[in-house]
């Protein structure tokens, strides 16, 4: 068979094989307040024909909803669309793991089977849904992938510098950090080279970003891109720092398994003068991603920043242990790895059956499957705005889970559809709190228990200013 059609036949199969137990997971999750549902309704309001930075209070660089627009207009318009670019986005991380292996000189089988342990270390966090914040990470390892292999790369600059704009353009923050561990890397690798890389990526991502700057002006989004992504992030770092009581011990284990991957890769590497390059870059590179995890320290954040250093790990165990395993012992632990991690996908299915299926296809929400009680509180509370708007009554949700109804009625009240810490923009409280006080034939619903994210002193004007005429459910209604 020829080489290349050989070739392309394993890469398939490598999709395939991933992208399998990626589906049985991401398509079964369950629908709940969270992150999934705020980025989608953003991306729901740009397929409705809003602007983003104008309509939508989007507080990072805009490559994740300009991707995440595409995948929802051109697959269904629903939830499904957005679900299909999870799987897309997961599948770029695993794909990118893969190549940082091969890259490190580990034969094809090993690399997938190690590929199958970030899966995973990775897998609990699928059910999240698309996330930017997965997707710079993905564009980081694809760039730890495109270091390594910057000798074979005939036009590696142009790549790195593309890479780098689309990082700090899909999060600013980690685009930065990608971008810092790139200079180094380069200048302790390539030392006297390094000027002459740096400048040319430099340029690359400059003039990626000029473009990218043009576009946002001629289509009125720069100042909102400003207000929210620039001027209102300082405000999300400083109000949003928080470390999760209930993970602390967990987060600890991960340090020290950040820590410890430092650590034996220093000595390896003493030892192994062949591969110590391997180390420092890696090393690098996983440092930088560490800092992803703040503000908000939780499971999900420093699960993702450690992704290197997991890498780092099991490279450390092939080099120590794992070489000695025969291909037929790899195959197996292969084989069990593949039934387990489609075993838990084939779990997630059967507790999917047991909640509520969204079977209408012109529903926002088809194919998903919620709770009992979500589904619930979805009908009651659509009902009610509806009809209200009936009446000339406009409805506004000051709580948490005010996107999961605003999307479903294709509904916007801008930053107040989510009205948390740091995601209002620069002065953002002083200015919704000039709205809600200047509004007429309005009311304002508002859950009796406050998520840690929304804004208490926001909350406590409306329920000391305007009266309570009633409730719905765990929901609070508040008129003039």
């Amino acid at each position: 068979m020829n080489k290349n059609i050989k070739k392309v036949l394993q890469f398939l199969l490598l999709l395939v094989l991933l992208t399998i137990p990626l589906s049985l997971i991401s398509l079964n999750s369950e629908l709940i307040i969270g992150d999934e549902i705020w980025n989608f309704q953003n991306i729901v309001k740009i397929v409705d024909g809003r602007k983003m930075y104008v309509d939508c209070n989007i507080i990072i660089t805009p490559i994740f909803y300009v991707i995440g627009y595409l995948f929802v207009k051109l697959i269904t318009g629903t939830i499904l669309g957005f679900r299909i670019y999870n799987i897309a986005i997961f599948l770029g991380l695993l794909l990118s793991s893969f190549l940082i292996f091969r890259s490190l000189k580990v034969d094809k089988i090993k690399s997938f089977t190690y590929t199958l342990l970030v899966f995973l270390f990775i897998m609990p966090y699928i059910s999240v849904g698309a996330n930017y914040n997965v997707l710079a990470e993905t564009i980081f390892l694809l760039g730890v992938a495109l270091f390594l292999n910057k000798d074979k790369v005939r036009y590696y600059n142009l790549c790195q510098g593309f890479l780098i704009f689309a990082c700090i353009f899909t999060k600013q923050n980690i685009g930065l950090y990608y971008f810092t561990a790139i200079i180094i890397s380069e200048i302790v690798i390539d030392k006297k080279k390094s000027i002459h890389y740096i400048i040319r990526e430099t340029m690359v991502m400059s003039l990626c970003s000029l473009i990218a700057v043009i576009i946002m002006c001629v289509t009125g989004c720069f100042g909102g891109f400003l207000n929210y992504a620039i001027l209102g992030m300082r405000e999300f770092a400083t109000n949003n720092y928080s470390i999760q009581d209930t993970v602390e011990i967990v987060v600890i284990g991960y340090l020290l398994i950040a820590i410890c991957s430092y650590i034996l890769g220093f000595l390896i590497s003493k030892q192994d003068k062949e591969n110590s390059n391997y180390f420092v870059v890696l090393s690098i590179y996983s440092i930088f991603l560490n800092f992803s995890a703040l503000p908000i320290i939780n499971l999900y954040h420093t699960s993702f920043s450690i992704l290197i250093n997991v890498i780092i790990f099991i490279y450390i165990l092939e080099k120590l242990l794992l070489y000695k395993l025969n291909e037929k012992i790899i195959i197996a632990i292969l084989i069990i790895l593949f039934i387990f991690i489609n075993s838990y996908g084939i779990i997630c299915g059967y507790r999917a059956s047991k909640n509520v299926k969204i079977k209408d296809y012109q529903d926002i929400y088809f194919s998903s499957n919620m709770s009992k009680e979500l589904k619930i509180d979805l009908d009651e509370i659509t009902t009610y705005i509806k009809e209200k708007e009936d009446e000339g009554i406009d409805v506004i949700c000051i709580t948490s889970d005010a996107a999961i109804y605003m999307t479903k009625l294709h509904k916007n009240h801008g930053e107040l559809d989510l009205c948390f810490v740091g995601n209002l923009g620069y002065n953002g409280k002083e200015n919704v709190l000039k709205k809600i006080k200047d509004v007429d034939n309005t009311e304002f619903l508002v859950n009796r228990n406050n998520y840690w994210q929304e804004y208490q002193e926001i909350r406590d004007w409306i329920c000391k200013n305007y009266k309570c005429i009633g409730n719905i459910r765990e929901i609070n209604i508040y008129s003039k």
